[in-house]
């Protein structure tokens, strides 16, 4: 069986930190960050479209991305320029 690794799944970070998510052309909506990491987001939040572009404001870090999964009131985002972690403690 051939095993497979995914990038986007690799360094995840778990939080539940309150954000601000700025749609472009749309209103500001609060949700919350449920894992981050250097290349994407995983929100709760209400509904967002697949390749609607947000700025995503939570805990000192603002940063823009692009949701590219939707379902329900959970969504899915990359964003277009990757984050610095710190590796030796996990944070951003």
């Amino acid at each position: 069986m051939l095993m497979r690794t995914n990038k986007a799944r690799a360094g995840r970070i778990r939080t539940t930190f309150p954000a601000q998510i700025h749609p472009d052309g749309g209103p500001t909506v609060s949700g919350y960050i449920l894992n981050i990491s250097k290349f994407g987001f995983r929100l709760r939040l209400a509904a967002l479209a697949i390749g609607d572009r947000v700025s995503v404001d939570c805990e000192g870090l603002s940063s823009k991305g692009q949701i590219v999964w939707a379902h329900g009131t959970e969504a899915g985002g990359r964003f277009l320029e990757s984050l610095r972690m710190e590796p030796s403690i996990g944070r951003l």
